[in-house]
């Protein structure tokens, strides 16, 4: 048996494989070694035929046990290390170090590692070796580690609303970024005033039954069942406000929806709501547009259930609204009468990294582009040696430093100017002075002199 290990070039991978670079901003690349190791006690080799690296975003439904239930592949860059030369006779794989380098592109696809209840997107870095049909293994032996990929690309802005009682921005928002809500409040029922609002957003996924159909006649019943099926709260607009009573007042309800009929074959939807937040906010009777400003929280750990953000997959829907209900109570005095109105949802663009995030990563880019590379290395040159000028005839020559008595100083020697030295000479030009041999002599016999 062999044993296969994903060491990375830098760092270490005891919870997720490191990578370098932001997806959807600049290309990412994954750097390492592919160790293959022979199991100490057997010290058996496989018979393979390649040996491939592989990065790929797995999406997956989970059922009620937390077990998968369908998974679909969104992403998937496969770089081959090694392969026999011929693939119907395979080779013994021993201890190898296969070094790799795998670099997805800026428009690569695949979106963020989420994770929720009963579904799942999960990034993964796979090794894999292909060898010989075994009993009980099969024919692949794979080892995968853990990505932690967030896509930092601006997705495109929300259709305008076709109704104006709640706008929300169209921009992309993340944890921690704060975002307002504008309100138009409707006109109050008699003899009632506005209290308070309550903001609440809520996470709506969607897992589709069945593969959408191929008819022309199914494709369009398809069409009018997500149109006319979808009710007035999740953000169409097409229907008047809702309005329930809680006490001692009459209950009004929205026209029921128009749905199609499930003989003509379109395909049924699974769908959840969660609740991200909830907030009141008090209200001014007498304004008829407000705005509250909120964000949306991030969660406490890795170990809590994500987020999330706006997407659309072959197996999931995912999708953000904003529900407003304005609260009112009675104007008469000692009415105990209270009642609250829904108003139609809007939804929300909601996307992993915060603007924050977003900017930070933009920062660091620009920064890495504009440093300049590391000067070259070179060792300190020793300083040239000075030389004094010599002394006009008219000039005194220069006095020694005064001799201490412990380390006497040794004087500077001189050769003499002659006659025709001037001649040889330029003028200007420093004379070498004649080496010293008192060096030879003992301590205590040197003697400033001129030789």
């Amino acid at each position: 048996m062999v044993h296969i290990q994903l060491v990375p070039l830098k760092g270490n991978a005891l919870r997720v494989f490191p990578h370098s670079g932001y997806l959807g901003l600049s290309p990412v690349t994954f750097q390492g070694v592919l160790r293959t190791r022979r199991d100490p006690e057997d010290r058996n080799p496989i018979a393979a035929t390649s040996v491939t690296v592989a990065v790929r975003c797995y999406e997956f439904r989970l059922n009620k046990a937390g077990a998968i239930a369908r998974q679909n592949v969104l992403a998937s860059e496969e770089t081959c290390l090694w392969a026999a030369a011929n693939s119907n006779e395979p080779s013994e794989v021993g201890d190898w170090d296969l070094p790799f380098r795998i670099t997805l592109p800026v428009t690569f696809g695949g979106i963020s590692a989420v994770s929720h209840q009963e579904y799942k997107v999960s990034w993964k870095i796979e090794a894999v070796i292909h060898h010989a049909p075994m009993f009980g293994l099969g024919t692949r032996l794979v080892k995968a580690l853990p990505l932690n990929i967030l896509r930092y690309s601006v997705p495109p802005a929300l259709l305008p609303p076709t109704q104006h009682c709640v706008n929300v921005p169209h921009h992309p928002i993340g944890p921690d970024d704060p975002f307002t809500v504008r309100l138009h409040l409707p006109q109050p029922p008699p003899h009632m005033a506005f209290s308070h609002v309550s903001v609440q957003v809520d996470r709506t996924i969607e897992f589709p039954e069945a593969s959408p159909p191929t008819s022309p006649e199914a494709q369009r019943i398809s069409l009018l069942g997500t149109v006319f099926a979808r009710p007035s709260s999740s953000g169409s607009g097409a229907s008047a406000p809702a309005m329930s009573s809680r006490r001692h007042s009459p209950t009004r309800r929205s026209p029921s929806p128009i749905r199609p009929s499930t003989s003509t074959g379109v395909p049924s939807a699974r769908s959840s709501i969660h609740m991200i937040m909830t907030t009141d906010f008090p209200l001014d009777p007498y304004l008829p547009e407000q705005h509250v400003t909120l964000a949306l929280p991030r969660p406490p750990s890795s170990g809590h259930w994500s987020l999330g953000e706006t997407s659309i997959t072959s197996l999931c829907m995912s999708r953000f609204f904003v529900r407003v209900r304005l609260h009112f109570v009675s104007t008469n005095p000692g009415s105990p009468q209270r009642d609250h109105m829904e108003l139609p949802s809007a939804e929300l663009l909601v996307t992993l990294p915060s603007n924050v995030q977003r900017r930070e990563a933009h920062a660091k880019l620009h920064a890495s582009a504009r440093a300049s590379p590391p000067p070259r290395y070179e060792p300190e040159r020793p300083a040239p040696p000075s030389y004094r000028s010599t002394p006009h005839a008219d000039q005194s020559p220069p006095q020694s430093a005064p001799i201490q008595p412990s380390t006497p100083a040794r004087p500077v020697l001189r050769r003499p100017r002659t006659a025709g030295s001037s001649s040889k000479v330029p003028p200007g030009r420093p004379i070498r002075p004649r080496r010293s041999q008192e060096h030879l002599l003992p301590h205590h016999a040197r003697t400033p002199s001129l030789l």
